[in-house]
C-alpha cells in the first residue's frame, strides 16, 4: 500500500506542483477562543489585505462546540467581512478534528493553519506560502527549533515536553525535518487529501508529517518565532500529555525502532525494582546477582545510546546555527 500511494504522490508533484498558488483557505481551529479571536482574526484579515493582493483568500474558522462567545463572535466576523467563514462542529472532538473538518471544507489551492492563539504571528502565512511556491513542496512547517527558530514566554514544562518530543522525532527522520508537533502549517490541497485518504482518523501533527515523509512528498521547514501570550496558560491536562507523549514515542519508534535502546535508561530506579522483583520471586542469590548485573549493562548501554543521540542532535544544531550566522554575516557584509 505505502508503495502505491507513493506513485501517486511522485505523480500528483510532477504533474502540478509547479502551479502557482492563486487562492488560499486559511484554517483557525477554536474552542472556547472568546477573549482573544477577535482581536487575533483581525491581525490575520489586516495582514492578508495588505500582503497578499493577488491572490485570493478565506479565513475559515472552525468552532470546535465552544461553550463561551465564540460561535457569537465567528457569526460577527463573518458577516463583517465574506471572505470569512465559520465551519462548526455538533461536538468537541480536539484539534485533530477541527484541522480536518476545516481542511475538507476548503476550496482552495492551498491551505494554512494556524493556531488560535496566534503563537506564531500573522505574517507567518506569508512566507509559508512563499517557500511552499519557491521550493515546489507540499508541505511546509513553521519551525521553532529549526536554526534560526526561537521560543518565548512558554512555560517551561510545556517547552520542556515540546523540545525532546521534537528531538525524538527528528532522530526517527533523520533531522530530515527538526518539528513535527507544530500544528501551523502551509499545504498543497492535492496532496494534503491524499494524505487525509491515506489515513483518514490518523494524527494531524507529527502523524500527518510522518506519512508525508513515508510518501515521498516534498516537506520544508522555516525556522519562525513561537511566542506565548503574557497571559496565555496550557490547556493540556495530564491526561492530554500522557497521551500525546504515548503517540509521540510510538511514532518515533515505528520510524526507526533502534531507538527503543535508548528507552530502558530514561527508567528511573528500574536497577532497585528489578532486584525487589527477583527478592519476590524467591530468586537465589546467584540469580539475584545475574539480574543486578544484566539490568545494570542495559541500562548503561541504553545511557550510551541516549547520550550518543543527544550530543550528536547538539552538535548538528550548534553547527547548523553558526553556519547560519555565518550566512547572516556574509548577507550584511556584502
Amino acid at each position: 500500500m505505502q508503495t502505491r500511494f507513493s506513485h501517486k504522490a511522485y505523480n500528483w508533484r510532477v504533474t502540478t506542483s509547479v502551479r502557482r498558488i492563486a487562492s488560499f483557505t486559511v484554517v483557525v481551529p477554536s474552542f472556547n477562543e472568546a477573549a482573544t479571536l477577535r482581536t487575533n482574526i483581525e491581525a490575520i484579515r489586516a495582514y492578508l489585505v495588505d500582503r497578499t493582493p493577488l491572490a485570493d483568500w478565506t479565513i475559515l474558522i472552525v468552532d470546535d462546540a465552544s461553550a463561551d462567545e465564540t460561535p457569537a463572535i465567528t457569526a460577527e466576523l463573518a458577516r463583517e467581512d465574506e471572505r470569512i467563514r465559520v465551519v462548526r462542529r455538533a461536538s468537541n472532538g480536539g484539534v485533530d478534528a477541527a484541522i480536518r473538518s476545516g481542511i475538507e471544507a476548503a476550496e482552495s489551492d492551498a491551505v494554512v493553519v494556524l493556531d488560535a492563539d496566534l503563537s506564531y504571528s500573522a505574517p507567518i502565512v506569508g512566507a509559508l506560502l512563499e517557500t511552499l511556491t519557491r521550493e515546489e513542496a507540499e508541505v511546509v512547517v513553521a519551525s521553532a527549533y529549526a536554526p534560526g527558530g526561537e521560543v518565548r514566554n512558554v512555560p517551561g514544562l510545556r517547552a520542556f515536553l515540546s523540545r525532546w518530543a521534537n528531538r525524538f522525532l527528528a532522530y526517527a527522520v533523520n533531522e530530515r525535518v527538526r518539528t513535527l508537533t507544530c500544528i501551523v502549517r502551509a499545504y498543497r490541497i492535492a496532496p494534503l487529501r491524499l494524505l487525509l485518504a491515506h489515513n483518514p482518523k490518523g494524527d494531524m501533527t507529527h502523524g500527518l508529517l510522518l506519512d508525508a515523509l513515508r510518501l515521498g512528498m516534498t516537506v520544508c521547514e522555516i525556522p519562525a518565532r513561537l511566542e506565548w501570550a503574557p497571559r496565555r496558560r496550557s490547556r493540556m491536562g495530564l491526561r492530554a500529555i500522557a497521551r500525546r507523549t504515548g503517540s509521540v514515542l510510538s511514532s518515533a519508534l515505528k520510524e526507526r525502532p533502534s531507538l527503543a535502546l535508548a528507552i530502558p535508561g530514561l527508567v528511573p530506579g528500574i536497577l532497585p525494582l528489578s532486584v525487589l522483583l527477583a527478592m519476590l520471586a524467591h530468586a537465589t542469590p546467584p540469580q539475584i546477582g545475574i539480574v543486578a548485573s544484566t539490568t545494570f549493562v542495559v541500562q548503561t548501554a541504553s545511557l550510551v545510546v541516549f547520550g550518543f543521540h543527544s550530543t550528536n542532535f547538539a552538535l548538528r544544531t550548534l553547527l547548523a546555527r553558526r553556519t547560519n550566522n555565518e550566512r547572516r554575516v556574509v548577507r550584511n557584509i556584502t
